[in-house]
C-alpha cells in the first residue's frame, strides 16, 4: 500500500507537472529528437519511447524539487517550492538525458557479453541477467534514487567485466556469488517490513549491494563508499533494530 506521505508527494509532483507545462514540453521534445538514444532504447518494448520520455521528465522534476515536496502543506510553501526549483528542471532533465547514451551503451555491451559467455558459467550468467534487468527497464530512472543515476553505467560496466573474467577464475566468481546471494536474501527479508524507516533503509541496502558487486568484480572502477561483506551485515543488523 502507498503511504500517506508518498501519496502526498505524488500529488504535489502532479501539480508541478501541470504548473511547468513549458518545461515538460521542452524536455519531451529534447528526448524525442535524440535519435541515438531512441535507437539504443529500441530493444525495450516501449513504442516511440513514450515510457522513456515520461521517465526523464519525472526524474528531472524529482531531481529539481526532491524531498521538498513533502513539506508543501499551504499556498506559501507551494509558491516557495515553485520558485526554488523552477530554474533547475530543464538543466536537470538535459543532464539526465546526457547520461542515457553511456547507460544504454553499457547495458547493450553487457547483453552482448552475456551472449558470448559459456553455458558452463550458467549461475553467473543468470545472476547478471537478473541484475541488469533490475537496473535498466521502462521506468528505471524513477526507480533509481536520483543520487544513484550517475552510477548506473559503473554498475553495468562492472557486470561486463565480471563476465569477461569468469573463465580465468570461476571458483572466485562462485565465492563472490554466494556472498551476493546471502546479502540479497537479507534485502528480500527487509522488504517484508512495513515500517517507513525500515523500508527506506531496505531501499538503501539494495544499492549498497550494487556497490559491493563493483568491489568484488571491478575494483578498478571504484565504489561510491566503503563496502564489504562485514559492513553490509552490520548494516543489516542495524536495520533490524530500527523502530517502525
Amino acid at each position: 500500500p502507498v503511504s500517506a506521505s508518498d501519496a502526498h508527494a505524488d500529488g504535489v509532483f502532479a501539480l508541478l507537472l501541470k504548473r511547468f507545462r513549458d518545461q515538460v514540453k521542452s524536455l519531451r521534445k529534447s528526448v524525442l529528437q535524440d535519435r541515438n538514444v531512441l535507437l539504443q532504447w529500441a530493444t525495450f518494448e516501449d513504442e516511440g519511447g513514450a515510457a522513456l520520455v515520461d521517465d526523464v521528465v519525472r526524474a528531472a522534476f524529482r531531481g529539481s524539487f526532491g524531498a521538498s515536496v513533502e513539506a508543501v502543506r499551504d499556498p506559501v510553501a507551494w509558491q516557495a517550492l515553485c520558485e526554488r526549483g523552477a530554474a533547475d528542471v530543464v538543466p536537470t532533465g538535459l543532464r539526465i538525458q546526457g547520461l542515457l547514451p553511456e547507460v544504454l551503451g553499457a547495458h547493450a555491451q553487457c547483453r552482448q557479453q552475456l551472449s558470448k559467455t559459456s553455458e558452463a558459467y550458467g549461475e553467473a550468467v543468470d545472476d547478471v541477467q537478473q541484475q541488469i534487468a533490475q537496473l535498466v527497464f521502462p521506468g528505471f530512472l524513477m526507480a533509481t534514487p536520483h543520487e544513484r543515476i550517475d552510477s548506473l553505467t559503473r554498475y553495468l560496466r562492472a557486470a561486463s567485466m565480471r563476465l569477461q573474467r569468469i573463465p580465468s577464475n570461476p571458483a572466485k566468481d562462485n565465492d563472490s556469488l554466494a556472498m551476493i546471494r546471502s546479502l540479497h536474501a537479507r534485502y528480500v527479508a527487509l522488504n517484508a517490513f512495513t515500517g517507513i524507516n525500515q523500508k527506506q533503509a531496505a531501499a538503501d541496502f539494495r544499492w549498497l549491494i550494487e556497490e559491493f558487486r563493483v568491489s568484488l568484480f571491478a575494483q578498478a572502477l571504484g565504489t561510491s563508499e566503503k563496502v564489504s561483506l562485514r559492513r553490509l551485515e552490520k548494516r543489516w543488523d542495524e536495520i533490524l533494530r530500527m523502530p517502525d
